[in-house]
């Protein structure tokens, strides 16, 4: 009876056994079936992904040296005259053959970009799975883990876009080199391709510009220099950043020993061997990128833009065409009235005068001329129209002057010249004085400014506030920070030309600011339209507030600080203001038409500097104002300064303005005993 029992529970568990293994079986063989329709689904979408991303490979024509818009289309920069004056990237790409590089320079970019370039097939595994875990941990993608074969995958698309459609598509296009190209032949490619910095594309024309030798004479550690360059070509060139490119290199030295192309025992031998080099390259000075022909200063002002805007790539291969502002013949006029004004300055003298020159045209903006020093070269790319700032001394009056008429004052009002003492910032006491310490006594506003009278300027600002003034010249162009302090009246605070020559044309255009700008219009190479120029206009000041500026600005040329150098020269209407610091460390004259505005600064770069005795802004910056605008304004008409409606000439309005008449307001003797020299 038991073992019957027991057989019966046996025939059960068997049973049970049985069912279950059928059951197993077929969930098995279900999940068996999912798995493989999965598999098939994620087949057919992965290979839809890469059909779609296959599609749209570009040809490898161009890696043959077929394509010539893959390997270099110079940007071309004309003047407004349809004058072409500079070019980007005009033979900056020299090619050469893999033959000709030396081992070592391989050795040193294969370990700085692609330790395993010949070993893979066109795609780096172990960077790109670097790459995955950094991008993943981001969110996007930031690190590309790119082989050397990928990074000249990524040239062909002629875009920096980064997606992961475009990764996958570089991987594909790389395996596809790969099977056309043998390894030397896309090394040849990629050291003929990449960018070196300052324009430079190509090992070739990198290392004629860094060392000044072809590249199958580079040494080892001058191979190590360029290897670290591409990465980041805007921070690692040695032009631009060589305590940064020195370690760049000296980090792929160590690359080098790491993958054994060279023993640890001579890694600080190569490492000596770059700083030295450095501080060659530092001491010698090089400029490259441009071929710069007319119009230097502009052509590197213009650059300086349109590689932010546009990017290196598309401006030094890219085939851009420019138009400018620049009025070539306006140009040439401004850099032989600097240049020889200059020459004379600096004669005999060990540590030169600097100066700048800048003419816009008030009604748009245009900038018509554009000389920011006393010649372009490797060691003079300092721009002094807008990269420095300068304290502008009595130039910077007007702008005071015209806060006061557009507070109710008017030129016939009087004000007292007469001493005055004040507490500076320092606690100490400050008495301003006149220059020669000379005393007017009563004197109207329009004789204040034409004579550029200290006390008064001080007066007026004290009565308006400074704040008051500093928002005025805000309005009117000046951008930098302006100390809240009296001395302000007289120039104090450091601003650049532009800034000052942007505020001078409000007053040209009867009240009206415009922004300066270089570029009219950009094309691609195909000629369709990048950007146009639209002028930016904004009212800041009254039409009658304007004419009281202006016409106080013109007797400075008729009977004011300027009338030794400037009257009788100009048949037209014209104004303007001199300017000069103490000590005579700066010189400025500022003086438009309502057609044209130009500034002219005179210094040196070595702040508070002596020009020297009596060199002032009348003698010294305004001489080089008037041989320009001779030239410039030849074939312009002759248009007058605008009068309102409000305004009755010869006589005084309720807006309080006298014009200029024929009589004088001094007598001409009067005129030949002044001495219009100025300082603050």
């Amino acid at each position: 009876m038991l073992q019957r029992r027991i057989k019966i529970m046996k025939g059960i568990e068997e049973e049970g056994s049985e069912k279950k293994g059928r059951l197993r079986g077929i969930l098995g063989k279900a999940a068996l079936f999912l798995f493989l329709l999965g598999l098939s689904i994620g087949i057919g979408v992965s290979a839809g992904i890469l059909i779609a991303c296959f599609s749209n490979l570009p040809s490898l024509d161009p890696l043959d040296y077929k394509g010539q818009d893959y390997w270099m289309l110079p940007t071309k920069v004309y003047s407004e005259d349809k004058e072409l004056i500079g070019e980007f990237s005009k033979e900056k790409r020299r090619l050469i053959k893999i033959a000709e590089v030396p081992k070592h320079t391989i050795a040193a970019f294969v370990s700085a970009e692609d330790a395993s370039f010949f070993k893979h097939h066109g795609i780096n595994i172990k960077g790109i799975i670097r790459a995955m875990v950094v991008n993943l941990a981001s969110g996007r993608v930031k690190e590309g883990g790119s082989s050397i074969t990928q990074q000249l995958a990524k040239n062909l698309f002629l875009t920096n876009e980064k997606t992961f459609k475009r990764k996958i598509q570089e991987s594909l296009l790389a395996l596809k080199i790969e099977r056309h190209y043998s390894k030397n032949e896309i090394l040849e490619r990629y050291l003929n391709k990449i960018y070196f910095g300052k324009g430079v594309y190509g090992i070739e024309s990198a290392s004629a510009l860094y060392f000044e030798r072809p590249a199958k004479d580079i040494l080892i550690h001058q191979s190590a220099i360029l290897a670290g360059i591409p990465k980041a070509p805007n921070d690692y060139s040695p032009l631009a950043n060589p305590n940064k490119a020195a370690e760049r290199g000296k980090w792929v030295l160590k690359r080098m020993v790491k993958e054994r192309y060279i023993s640890r025992v001579d890694l600080a031998r190569y490492c000596s061997l770059i700083n030295e080099e450095m501080k060659r390259i530092k001491e010698k000075g090089r400029i490259a990128g441009v071929t710069i022909n007319k119009a230097p200063y502009f052509i590197e002002y213009l650059r300086t833009i349109l590689e932010r805007d546009y990017g290196a790539d598309l401006i030094y291969q890219g085939g851009l065409e420019i138009e400018t502002t620049l009025d070539f013949k306006m140009q040439q006029a401004a850099e032989k009235a600097l240049y020889s004004a200059l020459e004379r300055l600096n004669s005999g003298k060990k540590e030169r005068i600097e100066g700048s020159l800048l003419a816009i045209d008030p009604r748009t903006g245009k900038i018509k001329a554009m000389v920011g020093g006393s010649g372009f070269c490797v060691k003079n790319q300092l721009n002094r129209t807008y990269q420095t700032k300068r304290q502008p001394g009595s130039s910077f009056k007007p702008i005071i002057y015209a806060t006061a008429f557009d507070s109710g004052s008017t030129l016939e009002e009087t004000i007292v010249d007469a001493p005055i003492s004040y507490t500076g910032a320092d606690g100490k006491p400050w008495t301003p004085q006149n220059y020669g310490g000379r005393r007017y006594g009563a004197v109207t506003l329009r004789k204040a400014l034409e004579l550029s009278i200290n006390i008064v300027s001080i007066k007026i600002l004290e009565r308006l506030g400074t704040e008051k003034v500093i928002a005025y010249a805000h309005r009117l162009g000046i951008e930098s920070a302006l100390d809240p302090y009296l001395s302000l009246a007289l120039g104090s605070s450091e601003v650049s030309l532009m800034e000052m020559v942007t505020a001078y044309s409000v007053f040209a255009s009867s009240g009206m600011r415009v922004k300066p700008y270089g570029i009219q219009q950009a094309k691609d190479k195909d000629g369709a339209i990048l950007e146009e120029a639209v002028p930016f206009y904004e009212p800041v000041l009254s039409l009658e507030t304007a004419y009281l500026v202006n016409s106080a600005l013109s007797g400075v040329i008729t009977r004011g600080t300027a009338y030794p150098v400037l009257r009788g020269v100009f048949d037209r209407d014209i104004a303007g203001k001199t300017g000069t610091t103490n000590d005579y460390a700066d010189a400025w004259f500022i003086g438009y038409t309502p057609d044209l505005v130009c500034g002219v600064w005179v210094g040196y770069d070595k702040k508070r500097k002596s020009l020297g005795e009596k060199q002032t802004g009348c003698s010294v910056a305004a001489p080089i104002f008037r041989n320009f605008m001779i030239e410039a304004l030849k074939g312009l008409p002759k248009t007058p300064f605008p009068v309102p409606e409000n305004i009755i000439l010869g006589t005084e309005t309720n807006t309080g303005t006298i014009t200029d008449d024929v009589e004088e307001i001094y007598p001409e003797e009067e005129l030949d005993k002044l001495d219009f020299e100025e300082e603050w």
